[in-house]
């Protein structure tokens, strides 16, 4: 998938190990640079299998990094797919905007 970011500074994280590892520590830095390569190699969110990826009620997604952060993204494409149902298609996303990083627990 294609990459965007919200924002200069999660781009900052996104991009810069050193400024990840300042901000949440070696081992969700880490995490943060393994799920980075699986979306970079997923042809949609669909495609994740690790991080218990999860649509979340404000039609965003979530990917766990451990058990105590996530990286929260949305679909980015320029035309949305909707499902038979009305909702966003994920299996048709193909570019995603990295929103941000959070405590969840």
């Amino acid at each position: 998938m294609e990459l965007a970011f919200g924002d200069r500074d999660i781009r900052q994280i996104c991009e810069d190990e050193d400024t990840a590892i300042e901000k949440y520590g070696t081992f969700v830095a880490e995490a943060l640079q393994n799920r980075l390569a699986d979306l970079w190699a997923a042809t949609s969110p669909k495609d994740l299998i690790v991080g218990e990826p999860t649509l979340l009620p404000d039609s965003t997604f979530k990917v766990n990094l451990n058990n105590v952060y996530r990286l929260i993204f949305s679909a980015n494409d320029r035309k949305i797919k909707n499902d038979s149902q009305g909702d966003l298609d994920w299996l048709s996303v193909s570019r995603i905007k990295i929103l941000r990083i959070e405590r969840w627990i």
